[in-house]
């Protein structure tokens, strides 16, 4: 594995706060690209977070920490694994659920904190994450473009 100078996108956003979506946009291209070469392997993650995001001096990132991704080839999985904050809702409903979606949402996760520099969802178990996805309103910044509030 390739030396991460700069740590991880958790430490680097703790030290910066947030980014702009001009520093971001980059920086979460680079995860879309990785998650897909993954998911054209049948390869998925299931622990995205800023921690398991690696940067080096220039900014790149890596993804890191495969400690938890399978094969997910023909079929839906069951397993409950992953960070609360950071895991799609029919995970922590404990349905099947497909893989390559779940990572999809837990980037939309990441992609709100390098924005806002705050957690979307700060509970601490599954059943109040869940509660806090069910009952919260998601209002992207209005500092952000059409195309970003959008995606999110």
């Amino acid at each position: 594995m390739e030396y991460a100078s700069r740590d991880n996108l958790f430490d680097h956003l703790e030290q910066c706060s947030r980014k702009t979506e001009h520093e971001a946009r980059p920086m979460f291209r680079q995860m879309i690209s990785a998650l897909h070469y993954c998911h054209r392997k049948n390869i998925v993650h299931r622990d995205l977070k800023p921690e398991n995001i690696l940067l080096d001096d220039n900014l790149n990132i890596k993804v890191a920490d495969f400690g938890l991704s399978r094969d997910f080839t023909n079929y839906k999985l069951t397993t409950v694994c992953g960070t609360f904050a950071y895991m799609a809702p029919e995970i922590l409903e404990r349905q099947v659920y497909d893989g390559p979606k779940a990572d999809v949402w837990s980037l939309g996760v990441i992609l709100y904190r390098m924005l806002t520099g705050d957690e979307l969802f700060v509970e601490d178990s599954e059943a109040k994450v869940l509660k806090e996805i069910h009952s919260k309103k998601l209002h992207p910044p209005d500092f952000t473009s059409v195309e970003v509030q959008d995606l999110l």
